[in-house]
């Protein structure tokens, strides 16, 4: 079930020209939790940062699930079913949802990103965009989780003409397999 042809997908060819724009933010500890399946009309991004999260998700009709430990995180593109169940032990997620930016958006930046340029100078992106999996988990090389927290607090400052490109640049290490 890839999602290529959706606009709002990563592997959408319409967006190679275009970078990431951050629609929504959160960090919530949960215990004993179960969400119902569903996607979203942006790619998310979901950190655990302590605890442990099962994810389902469906792999073309097939449930398939996965654990995310500790300093595991998962890429997930737009409209792609998936679930978290967190059980017994309290666990931290982060989570970021991006969709692409507007061009008025992209024309405010100071450094000019897009997938095209990321996929040209950085290797492991371009692995990543060539396998077109709706559904990738990723691990911390130990900067990741300060990348989260970093774009957390510049976000709620509200300062976002001050930090597009820390944000951008941010966003781009997310990637860095």
């Amino acid at each position: 079930m890839i999602m290529q042809n959706n606009s709002s997908s990563i592997y959408n060819a319409n967006n190679i020209n275009k970078w990431f724009a951050i629609r929504s933010f959160y960090c919530n500890c949960y215990q004993n939790y179960t969400m119902k399946m569903h996607s979203h009309k942006r790619i998310e991004i979901m950190y655990v940062s302590f605890g442990e999260m099962e994810v389902e998700y469906l792999d073309k009709t097939i449930p398939k699930k996965m654990i995310l430990r500790n300093g595991e995180y998962v890429f997930i593109d737009a409209f792609f079913p998936h679930r978290i169940t967190i059980y017994n032990h309290e666990t931290q997620v982060f989570c970021i949802e991006v969709s692409f930016k507007t061009s008025s958006e992209a024309t405010q930046d100071s450094i000019p990103l897009t997938l095209g340029s990321f996929i040209e100078h950085e290797l492991s992106f371009k692995k990543f965009i060539e396998s077109k999996e709706p559904f990738f988990k990723l691990y911390d090389d130990g900067t990741i989780l300060e990348t989260f927290i970093c774009i957390q607090k510049y976000l709620q400052r509200n300062e976002d003409t001050m930090c597009n490109t820390y944000i951008d640049l941010n966003l781009g290490a997310f990637f860095l397999l």
